[in-house]
C-alpha cells in the first residue's frame, strides 16, 4: 500500500490482526492445500525519514502473508489467483487504499516466489516490451510472451529482462548476476545490455550449447538433443538508485524459432531464470552462477519467477481473407485510416474504433480532433489538486465511500519530462468517481460526438453520459499497464465521462466536434425518421430538449434551420413551415433524401433515409 495519505508513527503497526484476508486459489490446476484463506500477516513500513509513514509520496505499508509449508511446493511452479479482502469496515482504519502490485479484489494469475532465502524486495521480470517504471508491473509475476510469424517461416523476437526493486529511495542496487536457460523450439541468437544504469559488461554475454535430454521434441518424441544456457555477469560504473517499486531494464534477448511456425502448430519454448545454475559447453562446466545483487555492500538473492512461456504464432488475419493484416495495410489492400496496423473493418468489428455513421470509416478518421494535453496547461509539479482545468475541459477528483476526497496529483507519471494527471484510487468502491466534464468543448451548445482519453493504465473503465445523464458508451483498458487510448462515440453527444481505476494517469483528452466525412442522407425536418415531415417531428425535437427523450437518430434532420445546433428554434422553424407558410427548411429540404451541402459539427446520420 503506497501513497496512502495518512500520518502514522512508523514504530507501531497501522493495521491490526483481522484487518485483511488473502485467499489463494488454483483455477486451472490441482495444487495441494488450495484453496486457502490467510489472515495472519506482518507489517513493514517504507518511510523516508521524518518518522511518519504515508504522508510523503512513495511511502507506504507492506503486508507479508506467510504461506503454509504444505502448499509451498505446489505454488512454486503453479499459477494461482489471489483475492485480497479489506475487513477494516467501521474502524478508524477504514478507507480506500491504493494497492500497487496485487490490486483490490480478484487478481489476474500471478506466480508466487516461494524461495525463502530470497529477498522479497528484489525480483526479475521478463517483458515483451521495454518498460521503465516498476509501477507498471505486477511484481513477482511474468506473463507469457507471444510473437507473430508468417506461416511456414522461422521467426525471431525480442524480450527484455528487468530488475524490480522495492527498496526505499536512496538505497543503491548494483552488481547483478543472472543465469537463464531457453529450451523448446527456440534458440537464443543474441543479447545486449540496455537501460540507463551505466552498465559495463565484465564477462560478456555468452551462449553455451548443452545436451539436455530432458527436453522432448513434441513432433518426434525424441530428446531435443540440445538446449541453450545463457549467463550474463554485469557490474555498474555507479550505484543504481531506484524508487520504491522501481525497475531497471538490464538485458534484451533475441530468440529465434528452430522449427517452422504453422497456423495449427505454433513454435513454443520456455525461458527460466535459475538460481545457482551451472553453465558450460559439453562436459566442461563452470562454477554455479547465482542470481544475486549487492545492496549496501550486502549480497541479496533475487526472488525469481520459475518460467515464462514463449509462443511464436502465425500473424493475425482478422478478416480471414488469407492475407495477413500487416500485408493488407502495407500494400494498401485494406484501409487503415488510424495507422494502428489493423484494417479499419476489423477495428469497427471489434468495437475498438466506433463507427457511428455506419459508413465503414472509424469515427476518429472523420474529424479534426482538438486535444488538451495536461502538460500544456501545467508546467510545474503543483502536487495535489481537487480539480484540473484543461482549457474548456474540467476534471474533478473522486470521493471515497466514506465521503472523503481522493485528490488528483499533477506529476510526471511516465517520466518523459512532461506533467500528467494521476488519478488515485478512483475505484468501483468510490462514492463518486473521477469526472471529466466536456459541456463547454463545442460551439453552439452542442456536445462532442467523439471523445478519446490517452491514459497510462491497465484497468481504467470509462463511461460516457449525454446531457440527460444517460450512459451512451463505455471503454475499458486492458493489461498490462501501458499507454492506451480509450475512445467513446455517440450521436447523442457526450457531456461527461466517469473514470474508475485503481491507478491511472491521464495524459491527454481529445474531442471531435466536426465529424467531417460522409454525413449520410436525410430529409431536413424528418426528426423521427418516418420519411415525412409533420407535427410529430416538431414534437420529437421538443421532447428531446425538455422531456429527456433520446436524441434523434439523425441530428442534421432535426436541425431544421441548419445552424449546426439543436434547440427550440428548430421546432419553431418546422411549425412555421407546416402551419404559417414559412419557407421550407434548407437543403436537402423536407421532400428530398439527400446530403447536407453545408458543413456542421453534428454527428453523421445512420442509417441513410430511403
Amino acid at each position: 500500500f503506497f501513497d496512502i495519505g495518512l500520518r502514522h508513527n512508523t514504530g507501531t503497526p497501522f493495521f491490526r490482526p483481522g484487518d485483511w484476508k488473502l485467499r489463494i486459489e488454483a483455477p486451472t490446476e490441482q495444487l495441494p492445500g488450495l484453496p486457502v484463506t490467510l489472515d495472519s500477516f506482518r507489517e513493514e513500513h517504507v518511510e523516508i525519514g521524518d518518522g511518519e509513514v504515508g504522508n510523503d509520496p512513495g511511502e507506504g505499508v507492506l503486508l507479508f502473508f506467510s504461506l503454509p509449508a504444505n502448499i509451498v511446493a505446489g505454488v512454486r511452479q503453479g499459477t494461482v489467483d489471489l483475492a485480497l479482502a479489506n475487513l477494516t469496515v467501521n474502524t478508524p482504519r477504514e478507507r480506500n487504499y491504493l494497492i500497487r502490485g496485487p490490486g483490490l479484489g480478484p487478481l489476474p494469475p500471478i506466480r508466487l516466489c516461494a524461495d525463502r532465502e530470497a529477498d522479497p524486495r528484489l525480483d526479475v521480470i521478463v517483458q515483451d516490451e521495454f518498460v521503465g517504471s516498476a509501477s507498471t508491473l505486477l511484481a513477482g509475476a511474468t506473463r507469457d510472451l507471444s510473437f507473430p510469424a508468417h506461416p511456414g517461416e522461422t521467426a525471431d523476437g525480442d524480450f527484455y529482462v528487468a530488475i524490480v526493486s522495492r527498496f526505499p529511495p536512496g538505497i543503491g542496487v548494483q552488481g547483478w548476476s543472472l543465469a537463464a536457460s531457453v529450451t523448446g523450439d527456440l534458440r537464443v541468437t543474441g543479447g545486449r545490455t540496455v537501460g540507463s544504469a551505466g552498465i559495463s559488461l565484465s564477462e560478456g554475454f555468452e551462449a553455451f550449447r548443452i545436451l539436455d535430454p530432458s527436453v522432448i521434441h513434441p513432433d518426434t518424441g525424441l530428446p531435443q538433443g540440445e538446449g541453450f544456457v545463457h549467463a550474463v555477469s554485469l557490474s555498474f560504473v555507479r550505484p543504481v538508485t531506484l524508487p520504491p517499486r522501481g525497475t531497471e531494464t538490464v538485458l534484451e534477448v533475441t530468440v529465434e524459432t528452430n522449427v517452422p511456425v504453422l497456423e495449427d502448430a505454433p513454435a513454443r519454448g520456455r525461458v527460466e531464470w535459475r538460481d545457482h545454475m551451472t553453465i558450460g559447453s559439453g562436459d566442461r562446466l563452470s562454477p554455479p552462477t547465482p542470481n544475486i545483487a549487492t545492496v549496501l555492500s550486502r549480497t541479496v538473492r533475487f526472488c525469481t519467477c520459475p518460467a515464462t512461456d514463449i509462443v511464436f504464432s502465425t500473424i493475425p488475419d482478422c478478416n480471414e481473407n488469407g492475407v495477413s493484416d500487416d500485408e493488407e495495410v502495407a500494400e494498401k489492400l485494406a484501409p487503415d485510416c488510424n495507422g494502428n496496423g489493423i484494417p479499419d473493418e476489423c477495428d469497427i468489428a471489434a468495437v475498438t474504433s466506433p463507427d457511428t455513421g455506419g459508413d465503414g470509416v472509424p469515427d476518429e478518421c472523420q474529424c479534426t480532433p482538438v486535444c488538451q494535453r495536461v502538460s500544456s496547461h501545467y508546467k510545474t509539479p503543483v502536487g495535489v489538486v481537487h480539480e484540473a482545468v484543461l482549457g474548456p475541459i474540467r476534471v474533478t477528483e473522486a470521493t471515497s465511500g466514506g465521503g472523503e476526497p481522493i485528490p488528483l496529483v499533477i506529476e510526471d507519471c511516465n517520466r518523459d519530462g512532461e506533467l500528467d494527471l494521476a488519478i488515485r484510487s478512483s475505484s468501483a468502491e468510490a462514492l463518486v468517481p473521477v469526472v471529466v466534464f466536456l459541456g463547454d468543448v463545442c460551439a453552439g451548445g452542442t456536445l462532442p460526438p467523439l471523445v478519446s482519453l490517452r491514459l497510462l493504465t491497465e484497468d481504467a473503465l470509462v463511461v460516457g453520459y449525454d446531457r440527460f445523464g444517460r450512459a451512451v458508451g463505455t471503454a475499458r483498458a486492458s493489461r498490462p499497464y501501458r499507454e492506451q487510448v480509450l475512445t467513446l462515440a455517440s450521436p447523442d453527444g457526450i457531456e461527461r465521462l466517469e473514470v474508475r481505476a485503481q491507478q491511472t494517469c491521464l495524459l491527454e483528452v481529445c474531442t471531435c466536434c466536426n465529424l467531417s466525412a460522409s454525413k449520410g442522407r436525410f430529409r431536413r425536418g424528418d426528426t423521427n425518421a418516418d420519411s415525412k415531415v409533420d407535427l410529430s417531428d416538431a414534437v420529437s425535437v421538443l421532447a428531446f430538449l425538455f422531456l429527456g427523450d433520446r436524441a434523434p437518430r439523425c441530428l442534421d434532420a432535426a436541425d431544421s434551420n441548419d445552424d449546426g445546433a439543436i434547440d427550440v428554434s428548430d421546432a419553431v422553424r418546422m411549425l412555421g413551415f407546416l402551419f404559417l407558410g414559412s419557407a421550407e427548411p434548407p437543403a436537402p429540404g423536407p421532400f428530398v433524401c439527400g446530403t447536407d451541402p453545408t458543413p456542421s459539427q453534428l454527428a453523421p446520420c445512420s442509417p441513410d433515409c430511403d
